[in-house]
């Protein structure tokens, strides 16, 4: 079973995606660089036939960075909440943030929080207003803790 520290949160939310922004900065480098040759060699049609494909991919890239997008800003509102959470009882039972951890990355009943060596199963109301804690006993007490 997954433990998530607060700290794994804490760094979801502040995750970048370098790798996506690199990915589309080359496309467009080679979209200007085509167009460039285009205006050269106009007689040529296969630098217009390529200015369209490349085109066509940055579009479609377009299209899945948005999707991403979207996921990611429902990952993050989903990360910030279990954070708060998760913060909150850290208040309440005056422990640091670092003693405690939880098996869901995002607020659902009856998940479970492991608070130092204890276990405790949250039950929520319909609205995730509040949430009182019950103390709990794993099955299987092998535990994986993601800090991340």
């Amino acid at each position: 079973m997954n433990f998530y520290t607060y700290d794994y949160f804490v760094n979801q939310i502040h995750s970048s995606q370098n790798v996506k922004y690199l990915v589309a900065a080359g496309i467009a480098v080679i979209l200007v660089a085509l167009a460039f040759q285009f205006a050269r060699h106009r007689d040529d049609n296969k630098y217009r036939d390529l200015i369209i494909i490349v085109a066509l991919c940055g579009i479609l890239l377009l299209g899945i960075q948005f999707t991403n997008y979207q996921q990611s800003q429902s990952t993050t509102n989903q990360s910030t909440q279990t954070a708060n959470f998760l913060k909150s009882v850290c208040k309440e039972k005056k422990i640091k943030a670092s003693d405690i951890a939880c098996n869901q990355t995002s607020l659902t009943d009856q998940m479970v929080l492991k608070i130092k060596n204890n276990y405790y199963q949250v039950i929520f109301n319909s609205d995730f207003s509040s949430y009182q804690l019950v103390k709990a006993s794993l099955v299987n007490n092998e535990i994986n803790l993601l800090k991340k």
